[in-house]
């Protein structure tokens, strides 16, 4: 008679096991097992614990980094909210894309390797708004007496402009 033990739960214990066999109608016997379980330390960790701002509009990458990772695939996964136009890699922990609006999200990442190990970090991403540039960046002297006309100019930003004075007064 044969008998597969499975099943032994690891936390770095040694597990006896008891087995009584009565596979005969004359006697039983019973056998004791001791066998180390392995231990599983799990020592993984995110050393990102700030990430980079981002503009509206332009292309964002910055990964997450990890240490104490056991050689294999890891995962990422995020919780809460991403901000939008970007997502996590859930292989690499590239978090990337190009962001579609400006604000700041707040979300946590998770990692995880084959030994079911993981780590959780909070972070958060502000995404500003692209500069606008006005031209020309200084005006000319006007003459006393003589029309003055000069076209302001606006670039970058996100269109459509408006105008106004802000401080001081027109001649």
């Amino acid at each position: 008679v044969s008998y597969t033990l499975s099943g032994l739960v690891s936390h770095g214990l040694v597990k006896t096991v008891s087995i009584t066999s009565s596979a005969t109608a004359c006697a039983s016997v019973s056998t004791t097992y001791t066998a180390p379980v392995a231990c599983t330390v799990c020592s993984l960790s995110i050393t990102t614990t700030a990430l980079a701002g981002g503009t509206v509009g332009q292309p964002y990458s910055q990964s997450i980094a990890v240490t104490g990772a056991t050689p294999g695939s890891l995962t990422f996964a995020a919780t809460g909210t991403l901000p939008a136009g970007l997502s996590l890699n859930a292989a690499t922990g590239v978090l990337s894309g190009t962001p579609t609006s400006a604000g700041v999200s707040s979300f946590s990442v998770r990692v995880t390797d084959t030994r079911a190990c993981s780590a959780v970090v909070p972070l958060s991403v502000t995404i500003n708004c692209p500069p606008i540039t006005l031209a020309p960046g200084s005006l000319p002297n006007g003459q006393v007496g003589s029309a003055y006309s000069q076209t302001l100019t606006a670039s970058g930003g996100n269109a459509p402009y408006s105008f106004s004075l802000t401080g001081g007064s027109l001649p």
